[in-house]
C-alpha cells in the first residue's frame, strides 16, 4: 500500500501542523483504491471471470501480453498530486470536512485518475491484429484500446473509506 508523506511549509501554520501532527498520530482510517467488491465480467468473451484477476494480467503482463499498467502508471504520474490534495483536504479536515470525507474525496479523485488511464491510452499499443481481432467480435468502440472491450474493468475501480475497524478484503 502506498503511504504518504506530507510537508507544510510557508506561512504562520502551527495550528494546522499541530492538528496534523495529532491526527496522524490516532489516525486510524484510510482510503483504499482498486477492484474492491469483487466485480466480475457479464458479458464478452471473460464472462464470468473476475476484473482484478483480468487487470492483475495486465497490470504485469504474461507471456503472451505486454505489461500495460493503468494502476502503477497513474501512481507514478499523480502521487505528488494527490498528496499535495490529500494536504489540502486534511487542513480543510479540521473543522470544515471532516477526516472522512477528506479522505474519501481523495480516494475519489485516486480512481477517477486511474479510470482516465484507459481513455488516455495504456502502453504499449495493441498490436493492428488484435485490434482487428476486437472490430470483428463487435467490439469496435474500444477496437484501439488497451485493456478495455466492454468498458467494465474501467468502471469497477472504485475508492472506499476504511476505518480501524475494517480488515483488508472485508468491511
Amino acid at each position: 500500500m502506498a503511504k504518504f508523506t506530507i510537508t507544510i511549509k510557508g506561512g504562520d501554520l502551527p495550528g494546522l501542523k499541530k492538528y496534523l501532527k495529532t491526527l496522524a498520530a490516532g489516525a486510524k482510517g484510510g482510503v483504499k483504491v482498486g477492484v474492491l467488491n469483487g466485480a466480475t465480467y457479464s458479458e464478452g468473451p471473460l464472462a464470468g471471470e473476475f476484473v482484478a484477476q483480468n487487470l492483475a494480467r495486465h497490470e504485469f503482463g504474461t507471456e503472451h501480453i505486454p505489461a500495460r499498467s493503468p494502476f502503477r502508471s497513474t501512481i507514478a504520474e499523480k502521487q505528488k498530486q494527490w498528496a499535495e490534495l490529500a494536504a489540502v483536504y486534511l487542513s480543510r479536515s479540521a473543522g470544515e470536512i471532516g477526516l472522512k470525507a477528506a479522505l474519501t474525496q481523495v480516494g475519489d479523485m485516486m480512481a477517477m485518475d486511474i479510470q482516465a488511464a484507459f481513455e488516455t491510452g495504456l502502453l504499449p499499443a495493441l498490436k493492428d491484429a488484435t485490434v482487428t481481432l476486437k472490430t470483428k467480435m463487435g467490439y469496435g468502440a474500444h477496437a484501439s484500446t488497451p485493456v478495455m472491450l466492454t468498458g467494465t474493468a474501467q468502471r469497477s475501480i472504485t475508492s472506499e473509506y476504511v476505518d480501524h475497524n475494517s480488515t483488508v478484503g472485508g468491511k
